[in-house]
């Protein structure tokens, strides 16, 4: 299933099922353009989610620009994970890599539910999310793409959605829970919020609606 190959500017990659995770002609570089669209959000955060390890070069290069924030990095296969840490064991010890083979494992997950507790963003490569399908549901659950994830995200900062909404003004909610326009309302109204800790609940709001 992982078979080594060595890219154009002779880099080791690796196919999946003869898929590849990363460029064949340069992934270094295509590790820094990727990185690029995310520094933004990045420099808001203090935790940063990683769906995937692919062949490891994003992952690389996010310690190398950003040695100071605490990256997790969920990954379904065993195999790629030993397959990263043998090649990169100096980075794979200041790198938290989490093992999730299901979505429940997800969902209990220490580490994760650590993390969501305070200022974070999901990061991925299209490419290896297509590949590992489990990948594109755990970024449902970790980026609020449905009330049920809402649910869960404020239930780990243990918050309500009913306080949230209501609380700032967003009434007359669906009967099955707020919807994500009741939160994109809600951000639309954080000029109007005096409270500093309604603000700040506010910012987390903020990072769950992408």
């Amino acid at each position: 299933m992982l078979k080594v190959l060595k890219s154009k500017n002779h880099s080791s990659i690796f196919t999946w099922d003869d898929k590849y995770l990363c460029s064949r002609v340069n992934p270094q570089k295509e590790a820094t353009d990727w990185l690029k669209l995310y520094k933004e959000q990045i420099n808001t955060c203090k935790n940063i989610i990683v769906l995937g390890l692919g062949c490891g070069y994003h992952i690389l290069e996010l310690t190398k620009v950003f040695p100071n924030k605490k990256i997790i990095v969920i990954e379904t296969q065993k195999a790629i994970i030993d397959y990263f840490v043998k090649n990169n064991s100096m980075e794979s010890s200041i790198i938290n890599i989490q093992w999730i083979k299901n979505e429940n494992e997800l969902l209990v997950n220490s580490e994760i539910k650590r993390a969501v507790k305070e200022f974070f963003v999901v990061l991925y490569c299209t490419p290896i999310i297509k590949i590992f399908p489990s990948l594109e549901v755990y970024k449902s659950w970790l980026m609020g793409r449905n009330y049920e994830s809402l649910q869960w995200l404020f239930g780990q900062r243990e918050l309500t959605t009913e306080f949230n909404l209501v609380h700032l003004g967003i009434k007359n909610l669906n009967q099955l829970g707020p919807t994500l326009l009741d939160l994109q309302r809600c951000l639309n109204l954080k000029e109007s919020v005096k409270s500093q800790k309604i603000h700040f609940q506010m910012e987390a709001l903020s990072e769950l609606i992408v």
